[in-house]
């Protein structure tokens, strides 16, 4: 059956009906120093690199057409305190339209060359010594990693210290929040606040024991392994847009929970290849076209074969009190008062609980993290002029695509997102920039 004859038709046509989209931009910056100020001669592209689950912040990389002299005379010399703010000016769609529907963005970044050779030390030529003659051998293509200002301050801070009749996700949400509060940013850099998902584990410890040294980023994952465990699905924690988000990384049942989802319609990509109205916004609920490639890779039936769909463990806190029994002379043991077994329903037609790693222990949701990732499979898919900022760490995704003549739907989470800002203009004079998104989600096992 054609996309034409099914109901996501009708979502194409609303989205294509529901007027302009900002995604239609003039990316600039510029380069500040202790010696001045400094425009590229052209923005190349951004890479925004957002790998939720192993880094903490965005990994940024920037590539510019800079003059030789400005980049081996300004840049090289003052490498250590470089600074470039970013611009985006919004233009209109089409001539027609009235007015722009967006406003100016401006972000500050710490800026760190990948490049720091210095030319007027490796060589004696009057094209670098001299920083106009250097100019007049033509531009060049420089590439810089942006790091955001409050990422930079919050790499130097550790932690530690002793938390009594908690529960361990108060933990995390009181000690982020008080890192943020101690930087010392300007109110456009500063860190807002902590964006949590409400934990699984809601029981108090009577202490929590963090040892001195521990980088703030670490801690979610400090404490779901060692302190009692915070969800029963792992546990991410990013620093995005001036928010700390930590949320359940594998958890694909919170759409109907949130307030702030997305909705993605996955098209096949012969249709409507770069259509510029690729989304629109019903309220906090972000309704999105996905018209490029899309890939799936599942490795779980794998995983559930070498490490099984279950987990077995003894609790600690029963070893040296209530373990067993004296009955008529002899200790007698109840396995199912000692023990936890538990599984999830594995379609392969088998069941293997083997025992946990860890043997011994009283950490419920951090053993059944073990599972979560063996319960659904991994979709990488394009988002054409995407809309970057929509997107946030471990946010609730509901696919629908074509199957068999029919609709499917499957739930997720966004896992990972890739966002390359580019500009496709041959030639030295810049034009507006073009923006896509690689997606990666977690979905749920399809049926």
């Amino acid at each position: 059956m054609a996309i034409e004859n099914t109901p996501i038709q009708l979502e194409i046509q609303a989205i294509f009906l529901d007027g302009p989209k900002p995604v239609n931009n003039v990316w600039s910056c510029r380069i500040i120093t202790d010696t001045g100020i400094f425009k590229p001669v052209k923005f190349l592209s951004m890479d925004i690199d957002r790998t939720y689950d192993i880094n903490f912040t965005d990994y940024i990389n920037l590539e510019l057409s800079i003059s030789k002299g400005v980049f081996t005379h300004h840049l090289i010399p003052n490498k250590d305190h470089l600074i470039v703010e970013v611009k985006r000016t919004p233009i209109k769609e089409t001539v027609d339209d009235d007015e722009v529907v967006d406003e100016i963005f401006v972000r500050r970044y710490k800026a760190i060359l990948k490049d720091e050779t210095d030319e007027t030390m490796a060589s004696k030529s009057k094209t670098s010594q001299d920083a106009e003659a250097s100019d007049l051998s033509g531009p060049i293509t420089v590439s810089m990693q942006l790091l955001d200002i409050a990422a930079e301050q919050v790499r130097f801070y550790e932690l530690g210290g002793i938390y009594k009749h908690v529960v361990p996700g108060d933990v995390i949400k009181y000690c982020l929040t008080d890192v943020s509060s101690r930087l010392d940013l300007a109110v456009e850099d500063s860190v807002m606040g902590v964006d949590m998902v409400e934990p699984d584990n809601t029981t108090p410890n009577r202490q929590v024991v963090i040892p001195h040294g521990i980088r703030p980023q670490d801690l979610p994952a400090f404490i779901q392994h060692n302190w009692g465990g915070v969800y029963n699905s792992d546990v991410g924690c990013y620093l995005q847009d001036g928010l700390w988000y930590v949320w359940p990384l594998f958890n694909t049942q919170r759409f109907d929970l949130e307030v702030r989802t997305m909705l993605i319609y996955n098209l096949p990509e012969d249709k409507y290849p770069g259509v510029e109205r690729s989304y629109r916004l019903n309220g906090t609920q972000a309704i999105v076209l996905s018209t490029g490639q899309s890939t799936q890779k599942d490795f779980s039936s794998h995983q559930r074969m070498n490490e099984g769909n279950g987990v077995r463990f003894t609790h600690a806190s029963r070893v040296m009190d209530g373990f067993g029994e004296v009955i008529d002379n002899t200790f007698k043991v109840t396995r199912s008062l000692n023990n936890s077994e538990f599984s999830f329903p594995n379609g392969d037609g088998y069941s293997y609980a083997p025992i946990s790693p860890k043997r011994i222990t009283d950490n419920v949701f951090a053993e059944a993290s073990r599972l979560a990732k063996r319960k659904g499979s991994f979709l990488n898919l394009v988002w054409e002029n995407s809309r970057p900022e929509i997107v946030y760490p471990g946010m609730p995704v509901k696919l629908l695509y074509l199957k068999d003549d029919k609709v499917q739907e499957v739930l997720g989470v966004v896992y990972k997102a890739q966002h390359l800002i580019q500009d496709n203009k041959p030639g030295p004079i810049g034009g507006k920039q073009v923006t896509n998104s690689s997606l990666v989600l977690f979905i749920e096992k399809a049926e």
